[in-house]
């Protein structure tokens, strides 16, 4: 799924936060994250340095209790 309903602005230090509502996570059809389930996020993102670019960030899996 993607969300793309927010971008935000890294900064120079380079780190992004995003918080998920866990019960309403935008994958076709909706699910609720449960215990044991495992998803893989990652970022898009853009660049000017030194010309515009974009690229995908490495994913992350995230394994929930």
């Amino acid at each position: 799924g993607r969300s793309l309903d927010r971008a935000a602005a890294t900064g120079s230090a380079g780190s992004l936060r995003y918080e998920l509502d866990l019960a309403d996570l935008p994958l076709p059809p909706p699910v609720i994250v449960a215990p044991g389930d495992s998803l893989y996020f990652q970022a898009w993102h853009r660049d000017a340095n030194p010309g515009v670019t974009s690229n995908l960030t490495t994913s992350v899996q995230v394994t929930f209790r």
